[in-house]
């Protein structure tokens, strides 16, 4: 009898007394990154669309604002915070990404880094699922104490009906707008930061 007297006491002690949990304490870098309410670029204003949240990366996605003049197809921007709980500097960020462009066939990889930003642009050709030219340029940087930031704009090209030659489209319509729009993206002020 006396066991299930002791039992029934360790059973109540259990649900009154308070579990012994330490919290670990937040690390110094608890600044957290907000994203933008909106996003304006070359004059044309994206504004939220969707938000993938990847555990250690978060991907907002901007669409452009109704009405908004001179919008390419699939035109949008997208933001990807990267926590860099890894803790991946631009030099190894960037080898990462030009390993995973080696070994596609589907895309033209040119990532550079310059002033402390992560500068990519990457053409994707049609394939059996995409029936046009992707074309994304990006920059990225460190924040301080928080994450990497990548700022990218995507859009996408139709595919003429016709190529003779591949080398030829490519420098004569496809680079020059890539071109156009990274330069655009570079003189783009650095707005983002973490609070």
């Amino acid at each position: 009898m006396w066991r299930y007297s002791l039992l029934l006491v360790v059973l109540l002690a259990g649900c009154v007394t308070k579990p012994s949990v330490t919290t670990p304490p937040l690390p110094d870098n608890s600044k957290v990154f907000r994203p933008a309410s909106e996003v304006v670029l070359d004059g044309k204003t994206f504004v939220p669309g969707k938000t993938v949240d990847l555990i250690e990366m978060v991907k907002y996605v901007y669409e452009p604002k109704a009405g908004t003049k001179g919008a390419l197809s699939r035109e949008k921007v997208t933001l990807f915070f990267d926590k860099n709980l890894r803790n991946i500097n631009l030099q190894q960020r960037m080898a990462l990404r030009q390993r995973s462009y080696q070994h596609s066939t589907n895309s033209i990889a040119d990532l550079s880094i310059q002033d402390n930003t992560l500068y990519s642009t990457v053409i994707y050709r049609p394939s059996a699922q995409y029936d046009y030219w992707g074309v994304e340029v990006a920059k990225g940087r460190d924040l301080s104490d928080c994450g990497f930031l990548e700022l990218q704009y995507a859009y996408a090209q139709n595919k003429p009906k016709l190529i003779n030659d591949e080398k030829a489209f490519l420098n004569s319509q496809i680079y020059p707008n890539a071109r156009q729009y990274l330069s655009k993206l570079q003189q783009q002020p650095w707005l983002w930061q973490c609070e």
